[in-house]
């Protein structure tokens, strides 16, 4: 998977593993992505997302409101899983992706 995507794709899911230890999270899931996409400003999604006035801040308050935080005790390094909605996304995102011709998943 890691060669069909875009750079930035790369490190919107790098972003997200973040978000997800931050939150001590057991797995990444949609709600990091999101958060991810609210952050990376190199892609397509962040400029979305600014032209409808979705910031960082707001989608943390809505992860800490919803989710909350967990209480996995991470040392930053360990690599997280991807929840089950988060590797249907994935998947889907690629399928799209071929459906317009393209060889790699953007933001």
């Amino acid at each position: 998977m890691e060669d069909s995507l875009t750079p930035s794709a790369k490190k919107t899911l790098m972003i997200a593993q973040e978000q997800a230890r931050g939150f001590q999270h057991q797995s990444v899931g949609t709600e990091h992505l999101l958060l991810a996409l609210s952050i990376e400003k190199s892609g397509i999604a962040y400029q979305t997302l600014n032209q409808l006035s979705v910031t960082e801040q707001d989608v943390k308050e809505e992860i800490e409101q919803i989710a909350g935080y967990g209480n996995l005790q991470n040392d930053g390094t360990t690599y997280l899983p991807y929840s089950p909605k988060m590797r249907d996304i994935l998947n889907l995102a690629g399928q799209i992706a071929k459906q317009y011709g393209s060889k790699r998943v953007g933001t």
